[in-house]
């Protein structure tokens, strides 16, 4: 280097001049003066490296700066985060959302969330049953109807209601109708044509989508479109019946909770449809990339085709968006177009959901014929296209 800096002419050594020798056989290496007084042009310190050479110059991960080597190169060292798959009290490990959700799962099974009686037949005893959230018994005990000192009242008469949905897990946005049946019956199963105020809640969380209460409500069975209040997540959804004997002004109520999963499913592309069309197609030696992005929770598939033959697939379990690509050889493939399909499959529960379909056409090079090439989206009767030439 100090060679170089003195093989300069002095009329051309400038504030700012670069300068290119070979540090060693084959090796280039450019410097840059960035002294302020052409009279240190000879001191080494004046001159730094000019340009990167495809190096790092600096690096700082968390307040530290890291130090590069002569290549360019960070090491740096990234602990591996155990994530466990059940809960432990000696552990302080993260631990996965399923297991959370498992725990939550049972002690809600557990957890009182009402309470009904029930005159027998004969008449001669009350059922008192505790069930939790979704309506199961928990617990239950039989005692003598119209026993004194407890004040207690047991009716001869209750109130007979039912709800369910068509589908308890959905993709997001799918449709889902709820179902509900509602009856006033007295001890001998008759109905009383007692009508009913029914209310209908739907909430995800602390927030309420949808809550109305129809007044008037006589015996039969209901439909109701919850689709578009539904959100991703579990959502709640509560069929509230309660009457009032028009004589006695004693007021009854019975409640259902049916529970709706919504997940989501999506799959994107950002391939470029006319990459492979501008220069007449692929030729056999290329390996084509095709990216994705595929959107859930749990474990998804994402399934790619060429004329309807499977060629590839990629399983992603981690949840969130996550962006992966297959690599497609034109080798073996015959000359013209061909149509490539892309999908993702996800287990939720005991279904199988699919994402939209993304279609689109390729030119294997070798023809001489026009090409149209077509990009299709297809989700729920929607299509989405985008056309080159």
């Amino acid at each position: 280097m100090a060679t170089a800096i003195k093989a300069v002419e002095e009329k051309k050594r400038v504030r700012g001049c670069c300068i290119t020798f070979e540090e060693s056989q084959g090796k280039w290496r450019t410097k840059q003066f960035i002294g302020t007084n052409i009279d240190s042009w000879a001191q080494e310190a004046s001159w730094e490296d000019f340009g990167g050479a495809g190096t790092i110059k600096s690096l700082t991960v968390n307040g530290r700066k890291q130090t590069a080597d002569a290549e360019g190169n960070v090491s740096l060292t990234i602990d591996n985060i155990d994530v466990d798959e059940s809960l432990d009290a000696d552990s302080s490990n993260p631990v996965q959302n399923k297991a959370v959700a498992t725990k939550l799962s049972e002690v809600e099974a557990g957890t009182v969330f009402g309470m009904t009686a029930e005159l027998s037949d004969d008449a001669n005893t009350v059922r008192l049953a505790l069930t939790n959230k979704s309506g199961t018994e928990i617990a239950s005990a039989d005692i003598p109807a119209g026993g004194g000192g407890g004040g207690g009242d047991s009716s001869a008469t209750k109130i007979v209601l039912t709800a369910g949905v068509d589908k308890t897990t959905i993709k997001e946005g799918d449709v889902v109708k709820l179902t509900y049946t509602y009856d006033h019956r007295n001890t001998d199963g008759e109905s009383t044509g007692q009508k009913a105020a029914i209310q209908i809640m739907v909430k995800r969380g602390a927030t309420t989508t949808y809550n109305e209460t129809v007044k008037e409500t006589g015996k039969g069975t209901y439909t109701l479109d919850l689709t578009k209040y539904l959100l991703l997540g579990t959502n709640d959804i509560y069929v509230i019946a309660t009457t009032t004997d028009p004589t006695t002004g004693k007021a009854q109520r019975k409640q259902c909770y049916v529970p709706v999963k919504s997940v989501t499913l999506s799959l994107s592309t950002g391939y470029n449809l006319a990459s492979g069309l501008s220069s007449g197609g692929y030729s056999s030696s290329e390996m084509v990339s095709v990216p994705f992005s595929v959107s859930g929770s749990g474990t998804k598939t994402v399934f790619l085709y060429v004329d309807g033959t499977q060629r590839n697939t990629e399983t992603i379990t981690r949840s969130g968006t996550t962006n992966g690509s297959f690599n497609l050889s034109m080798s073996g493939l015959s000359v013209g177009r061909h149509t490539v399909q892309m999908v993702a499959e996800m287990e939720a529960d005991t279904l199988t959901l699919k994402s939209e379909s993304i279609y689109f056409d390729f030119l294997k090079a070798g023809g001489n014929s026009p090409f149209i090439g077509l990009m299709i989206t297809h989700q729920t009767a929607e299509y989405r296209r985008q056309g080159n030439i």
